[in-house]
């Protein structure tokens, strides 16, 4: 049964059939008695597409060989989700570097446009000095908010309920999404405990509400769902937008 599932076929559609064939790999290199032998290869079952290893050795004074199947789908995923977030967190790094070399010559800039505005005998000339300084303390607000997503919260977490803040968020997406003709219904029903960051968390939700609101056409619907799964408290936001293109997931 488990080589039917590793495999995606049934024990008569590969009984009687050509190595090659039932197993999905042409060479178990079993002319010479060379010992153990792996292969991996990549095999499409009704479950998805399953990378196996077949580790394959022949039988002493016999014409045979014994051939063990792995199932390492999971493990290759887990190691590529690994590489993925080490490559994340050197580029937030680097990211993070740039943001403050940034930093540095802005600050600069605002205090030349601060001065310019205080000595500028033309009327025009202040109003534009006082412009750049305006977009530079803007730039500086981008900033931080940047680094912030670099570096770790200081802030402390505190039991909080998940419901409330969702039930408030949800409160606030109603108003805009009645400005794009969408819906929202939310089940939030029963105190949900957790442990966080109230501002965080409202932040993270209306995120997620904003993005389907973005992506939900005119007369259509989102869900919020807040329940209990053992001692984990789960979020659900639900909606009947566009989606995501598959290039781009």
């Amino acid at each position: 049964p488990a080589a039917e599932r590793l495999l995606g076929r049934s024990l008569e559609e590969s009984a009687g059939k050509p190595v090659s064939e039932a197993m999905g790999t042409e060479d178990f290199s079993l002319s010479e008695p060379t010992g153990v032998r792996d292969r991996e290869t990549t095999r499409s079952t009704p479950q998805g597409p399953r990378q196996l290893v077949y580790t394959t050795a022949p039988i002493a004074d016999a014409e045979g060989a014994v051939t063990v199947i792995s199932d390492h789908t999971e493990q290759r995923a887990l190691a590529a989700q690994l590489r993925r977030q080490e490559r994340l967190s050197e580029m937030g790094q680097l990211a993070a570097g740039i943001a403050h070399e940034i930093r540095n010559p802005l600050n600069a800039i605002a205090l030349a446009a601060q001065r310019l505005q205080g000595e500028a005998a033309d009327p025009d000339a202040a109003r534009m000095a006082a412009t750049i300084w305006d977009e530079a303390q803007h730039l500086n607000v981008i900033l931080e908010e940047f680094l912030s997503l670099a570096r770790p919260s200081t802030q402390p977490k505190i039991r909080i309920d998940l419901a409330d803040i969702v039930t408030l968020v949800a409160q606030m997406a109603e108003l805009e999404s009645s400005r794009s003709g969408v819906s929202i219904t939310l089940d939030a029903r029963g105190a949900q405990p957790i442990s966080g960051n109230p501002d965080e968390l409202r932040k993270a939700v209306w995120n997620i509400l904003a993005n389907s609101l973005a992506a939900t056409p005119l007369g259509g619907h989102i869900r919020v769902m807040v329940e209990r799964d053992g001692s984990h408290a789960v979020l659900t936001v639900d909606d009947t937008g566009t989606g995501i293109a598959a290039d781009d997931l």
